[in-house]
């Protein structure tokens, strides 16, 4: 699966990709996990381009086509949105960066249906947000923010917001951001700096700016960081540093990139991010000076490892919501802060869940209440796990 990720192999890495092939042994259960996984359209892809479709079952090559079959279809219908969408702002002269899923798909897998991804971000100057907002205002999208509880509405200025709230029309949603990351983060990336940097090109047959080469990498780390110990967790990112990596390795300045990492003070995280896609991926690591100081530790591969069993018990909600715990004074806020968040109003609940019927609340409350007990158990187990294997 992992090599399947990767858009170019050597004739070395072609051979033993053969050789895994000839020793799967459950091949239905092989292509559920790959399609879990969000590479079902690149292993189609590349079995097609190795012409090895002949060594697969019809059945298993069936639901591998079906998977690219599917993320093409929606990639389409989120390109059409994308395309009036960054018309409208270019006409109204609004800069807009095109982020992640709807760049990357274009650029770094170069063929529409490969790279999954479910919604579309923009990031914005402050300053042409409001604009940009009441634009998808016009073309008929809108947005609804439920909080999980009057007390979250309270404190939603508790951190500073990283996007707007999603405007949405018709099933596709699109986020304008204008920054990237919460004043939480024990870095700041100057969005001023981003934009400085940023390219003008075409995306999916628009004009669009872009990240620079240095800053898309970096960024593609920094958000790895973001969710990798946390529970909205999908191998996509890996999959898309392992590629640039290996593909664009000679368009990126070592140097530039460097600096910016040493700006920003994050060459902790992405070069781990950089080791891990070189372990994991057999990608090539940038001649960037010092980097073998920043090696992954055993909880960055105990945690790849259970991600790639799709075991998430090693999840812990202080790991991910620790920081917003802490910016809170008061004990009884902290407390109603994490209460609130296993047991949500009955609006978040019914629009998180998609309920049919108010019936089904008590059910669900139950089932958040198990979720925290098991994730707290869990997530200690792991703890001590890491402990004793340090």
């Amino acid at each position: 699966m992992l090599l399947s990720s990767r858009q170019n192999l050597n004739a070395n890495e072609q051979n033993n990709y053969i050789r895994l092939i000839n020793n799967v042994d459950n091949w239905d259960e092989y292509v559920k996990y790959v399609i879990a996984h969000q590479a079902g359209p690149l292993m189609y892809k590349k079995v097609k381009s190795l012409s090895l479709t002949h060594k697969i079952p019809k059945t298993a090559m069936a639901m591998l086509h079906q998977s690219w079959l599917k993320t093409l279809g929606r990639s389409m219908v989120l390109i059409e949105h994308f395309r009036n969408t960054m018309d409208a702002f270019n006409k109204a002269g609004l800069t807009a960066i095109a982020m992640k899923g709807i760049y990357l798909s274009d650029w770094l897998y170069s063929e529409v249906g490969l790279r999954q991804f479910s919604d579309i971000d923009l990031l914005l100057k402050p300053k042409e947000a409001l604009e940009a907002l009441e634009i998808l205002k016009n073309l008929g999208y809108s947005s609804s923010t439920i909080y999980m509880a009057n007390f979250y509405k309270k404190h939603n200025n508790k951190n500073e917001f990283v996007h707007y709230p999603p405007m949405t029309l018709n099933g596709v949603s699109i986020e304008i951001h204008t920054r990237l990351y919460s004043n939480n983060a024990d870095f700041n990336v100057e969005i001023d700096d981003l934009f400085d940097n940023a390219l003008m090109s075409k995306v999916q047959g628009v004009k669009s700016f872009i990240f620079s080469p240095e800053d898309m990498l970096i960024n593609l780390c920094l958000h790895m960081e973001k969710h990798f110990r946390g529970g909205a967790f999908q191998l996509t990112g890996f999959y898309d540093i392992s590629n640039i990596l290996d593909i664009f390795n000679e368009i990126i300045d070592a140097d530039k990139l460097m600096k910016i990492c040493k700006k920003y003070s994050v060459e902790k995280y992405v070069y781990k991010y950089f080791h891990l896609c070189n372990i994991y991926f057999l990608t090539t690591l940038p001649s960037i000076s010092g980097i073998e100081n920043y090696l992954p530790d055993n909880k960055d591969h105990l945690l790849f490892n259970k991600r790639l069993q799709m075991d998430r018990s090693y999840v812990n909600f202080f790991d991910t919501y620790g920081k917003n715990v802490q910016s809170f004074n008061k004990l009884s806020d902290k407390f109603r802060y994490i209460l609130h968040f296993i047991i949500p109003s009955p609006e978040y609940l019914t629009n998180r869940y998609r309920l049919k019927s108010k019936i089904l609340l008590p059910l669900y409350y139950f089932y958040r209440i198990y979720l925290a007990l098991k994730i707290s158990f869990n997530a200690l187990q792991g703890s001590i796990h890491y402990k004793l294997k340090k």
